[in-house]
């Protein structure tokens, strides 16, 4: 019996065992359970799906939950084989992982049968860069879209359209204030410019209002957690720095270019408040729905959140780019974080899943899906007028245009778990850029090399 088998038969008992009374009920209608990280555009599925329901007799649940919880069930039930999700909405650095390991089904033949292929979706109607990095493995097609997003930046728009602001932001720096846009987007010297020019104490003016308290003009998100290295993945890639070298495979996260970005990286503490190097992603939404930031890097999923008057003192105020490009080296980049339907090698109802994560893309679906949250990754939706009239659309489409992404084998979590200790050691202190680097870059050659 392979080890694999073995430790399936093991957790699976002992999951058995702890489900009792509670497990699943495969006998009747078919009813399938979905796992995700649980934003706006996994929620949005529930009430979307209730038409395929009608269509076809399957039901849909799905199960949210936070990043990190989302990944750690998922994986789970992968290794215990318990099948309590037939559908997992996996990010994309997983993907080796899963596929290297059996856990996920291969959706070629799936595709080619006719009796389940949806004629209106076809895989050349999706954004290259989303199939690239989350759908095929070693040229083999494992997934369909479920998120295309990447990061990019949101600004205060209110702010950098007040002419009392642009007038002083001449004067301080001796060029307009920039007013970036999906066509313009703004270096990264002028990123770090206006988060220094709007960095200011309470008591201080802003755009005419007395701060009732201090004000700043960025966060990074430098807290041991994912969402640092996603943030400085960033500045790494624009300033000509890369973790592996893109001809060799050899790893150069401790390169000149490297330690450049995370030095210019960690200026922006400056400028960001106190507790950023404990910051996530949740910490920096937060900051800019009260409207105590000027602007930040961030992912199209969490912009819904700005534009909820509900939740959102900034909602309407709020503008969208593409990421800063380094004026060095002319690149942009967009770190991509987006997440594919993969179908549980071990679930009793592949062909039933299939429908569902195609039915979900049809070009149909994804504007419906668009207007509950959704970010689609067919070419058609971002083309519809519709979908054009949101604020944030065309950032998104020429965000997606710079997408960039990092290794998917099997070793890529070990990777980013090394990386997030290693920027975040530096943030707040414990070690230089130039040291956290170095020592990054040894800890990944070690793992690299007993992957291979």
């Amino acid at each position: 019996m392979m080890i694999r088998d073995l430790l399936k038969l093991v957790l699976g008992l002992l999951m058995m065992a702890a489900l009792l009374g509670c497990g699943r009920d495969d006998k009747g209608p078919v009813e399938l359970n979905l796992i995700g990280e649980g934003l706006t555009p996994f929620e949005a599925i529930q009430p979307l799906s209730e038409d395929f329901t009608q269509q076809t007799g399957i039901s849909v649940k799905i199960h949210p939950y936070e990043f990190e919880t989302a990944l750690k069930k998922t994986l789970l039930d992968f290794t215990a084989g318990t099948a309590q999700y037939d559908v997992v909405m996996g990010i994309y650095f997983n993907l080796g992982k899963y596929a290297e390991l059996g856990e996920i089904l291969p959706l070629q033949p799936y595709y080619d049968d006719g009796t389940l292929n949806d004629p209106e979706v076809k895989l050349e109607s999706f954004f290259k860069p989303v199939m690239d990095f989350s759908c095929y493995y070693d040229d083999t097609l494992y997934g369909l879209p479920a998120t295309a997003q990447t990061m990019y930046l949101w600004y205060r728009k209110d702010l950098f359209g007040d002419p009392a602001e642009q007038a002083a932001f001449r004067e301080q720096l001796g060029y307009p204030l920039p007013q970036p846009d999906a066509e313009h987007p703004i270096s990264w010297r002028q990123y770090r410019d206006l988060a220094y020019f709007f960095t200011r104490p309470a008591g201080s003016t802003l755009a005419g209002e007395v701060l009732e308290q201090d004000f700043y003009g960025t966060t990074i998100q430098a807290r041991r957690h994912p969402a640092v290295w996603y943030e400085f993945a960033n500045y790494l890639y624009s300033f000509g720095g890369h973790i592996f070298d893109p001809e060799t495979g050899d790893v150069v996260i401790d390169s000149p270019e490297a330690k450049k970005a995370l030095r210019f990286y960690l200026s922006l503490r400056e400028c960001s408040p106190p507790g950023a190097p404990q910051f996530t992603w949740d910490d920096a939404l937060s900051l800019f729905q009260q409207g105590r930031l000027a602007l930040v890097t961030m992912w199209f999923d969490s912009s819904p959140a700005l534009e909820r008057p509900d939740e959102s003192r900034v909602a309407g105020k709020v503008g969208y780019a593409p990421n800063p490009y380094n004026e060095e080296t002319g690149v942009l980049a967009c770190q991509y974080g987006g997440w594919a339907f993969y179908i549980n090698a071990d679930t009793p109802h592949p062909k039933e899943a299939y429908r569902l994560i195609e039915w979900l893309n049809r070009p149909d679906i994804q504007e419906r899906w668009a207007a509950l949250g959704g970010l689609p990754a067919t070419i058609s939706t971002f083309e519809s007028e519709e979908y054009r009239r949101s604020p944030r659309r065309m950032a998104e489409q020429a965000s997606l245009q710079h997408a960039t992404a990092w290794s998917r084998r099997p070793y890529s979590s070990e990777v980013l778990s090394l990386g997030a200790e290693a920027i975040s050691s530096a943030a707040v202190g414990q070690r230089s850029p130039d040291e956290a680097l170095t020592l990054l870059a040894k800890k990944i050659r070690r793992r690299v090399g007993r992957a291979r």
